[in-house]
């Protein structure tokens, strides 16, 4: 049952488990409203995925559908932000909205949550490395741990008996780095003089494959259905090209089109299918 806080904000006490985008944004909005706000975030920085990204990770499409409407990237940012530049822009979000300095508690993981029986609220428990266990009580909990906080590696058969690294692109972070030992430079990266395979055809795997080959031996992309990358420019920037109604109506068709969609694939389907051959070659 969906209950409905109807008191002062500011005697609402706010507890949010996740330091990510949709936490920061939380927890700014809850303090906007004056209420006691708690993020509890397991890691030691908030910007959740993008805290721990991948080497040359960034995002895909244009920064301005990205960005809040009140807090947005500076301009000498890049039309498409690296990783970087985003957690840039999700800590400076953070410090504006008053979340970093007045309510966050880092390196605290939440292991536990249990109803109050005398009164409504929440009981939230959770570990810290240096304090050990605390508990907290809380009117209401939000949860913004997101979908992509665990990683997810398949085992694969012969993965036991594999002589080379098999490793999540959560840990692919060095991939060209180089140190200086014994007085000579040696290559200590990932994919340096390597054969290596990604296995995905998402854009995870298809950043960590541009990063390896410039550095690895051969790269080879495998993956059970492939998705045609759309250049940054054709002709001018894809944004103009791609980002519209008329380009959306010429995708697949998904779930519950709508009547124009039909009909534009309907009657128009040999141009669609000439649109698309036509992005395939730049």
């Amino acid at each position: 049952m969906t209950e409905r806080w109807e008191g002062e904000f500011s005697s609402l006490s706010v507890a949010i488990i996740g330091g990510g985008v949709a936490g920061l944004v939380t927890a700014r909005e809850f303090v906007r409203e004056g209420a006691q706000v708690t993020l509890y975030e397991q890691r030691g920085q908030l910007g959740g995925v993008w805290a721990q990204g991948y080497r040359n990770f960034g995002l895909q499409s244009p920064k301005e559908l990205y960005q809040l409407p009140c807090d947005q990237f500076d301009e000498q940012v890049p039309q498409y932000p690296k990783g970087e530049d985003v957690i840039r822009y999700l800590r400076n979000v953070a410090r504006h909205g008053g979340v970093t300095a007045r309510i966050s508690k880092m390196n605290c993981k939440v292991t536990k949550l249990s109803k109050l029986e005398d009164r409504r609220g929440w009981q939230v428990e959770w570990r810290d490395p240096a304090r050990g266990i605390g508990r907290a009580e809380h009117q209401l909990v939000v949860m913004c741990t997101g979908v992509y906080s665990t990683a997810s590696s398949p085992v694969l058969p012969g993965t036991a008996g594999f002589q080379g690294q098999v490793i999540h692109s959560s840990q692919y972070h060095d991939p060209g780095a180089t140190t200086t030992r014994a007085a000579s430079n040696v290559s200590c990266g990932l994919a340096h003089g390597k054969t290596v395979v990604v296995v995905g055809g998402g854009k995870s795997a298809a950043d960590v494959a541009m990063d390896a080959s410039k550095t690895a031996d051969r790269v080879v992309l495998v993956s059970r259905r492939f998705h045609w990358p759309i250049p940054l420019e054709i002709v001018c920037e894809s944004k103009w090209w791609m980002l519209n109604r008329i380009t959306s109506s010429c995708l697949p068709l998904y779930q519950r089109p709508s009547s124009s969609e039909l009909r534009c694939h309907c009657c128009c389907g040999s141009c669609i299918w000439c649109w698309w051959r036509i992005v395939e070659v730049f």
